[in-house]
């Protein structure tokens, strides 16, 4: 696009210079062909753009309260079961203030997996328990491993890391 916008100046400058129509006609092309670009580039989306896209979706279904949302970007398997009940505790445990602001989004993917890392620091507030109330800022840190299921990216599996250091934490305790 940079290249075609170049083009456009110079044809541009060219026509305004000796006031010939096929300067007019050449800018015409390069502004045709800029827009085609940038059209080519929305529609090919990555699978890393898909797999980051999927982690702002499902932490937004996650602050609005959208529990079938939320479940839909875990996997079905078995084995995931878990990240399931975990999904269903902190729904019963915590509720998100003022949005969640995600940070820091990295990704590898390898064929049919990937794992992403990413931060997200939210306002949160307890629903039960002893410590019941607002409980402030809370930053985190996750990586998140996906497998392709069909055309879609799915969580097969789910740690907490610690903000700093980025070792291994709890994902949720009771307490």
């Amino acid at each position: 696009m940079i290249l075609c916008a170049t083009a456009a100046v110079i044809c541009f400058a060219n026509w305004f210079r000796t006031q010939q129509s096929k300067w007019l006609v050449r800018l015409l092309v390069c502004c045709v062909a800029a827009v085609g670009i940038f059209v080519v580039e929305r529609l090919i989306v990555t699978e890393g753009e898909q797999i980051e896209a999927n982690i702002h979706a499902l932490v937004h279904a996650f602050q609005k309260q959208d529990q079938k949302l939320t479940h839909s970007f875990i996997s079905d398997d078995p084995r995931s079961r878990w990240i399931h009940e975990m999904i269903d505790k902190g729904f019963q445990w915590v509720e998100v203030r003022d949005g969640v602001r995600v940070t820091d989004v990295t990704f590898k993917v390898d064929g049919q997996k990937a794992e992403s890392t990413f931060r997200a620091n939210a306002t949160l507030v307890l629903k039960s328990g002893s410590h019941q109330g607002s409980i402030g800022h809370q930053p985190s840190r996750w990586q998140m491993d996906w497998a392709k299921e069909g055309s879609d990216w799915k969580v097969v599996a789910v740690r907490r890391l610690h903000v700093l250091d980025g070792r291994e934490l709890e994902v949720f305790h009771e307490g």
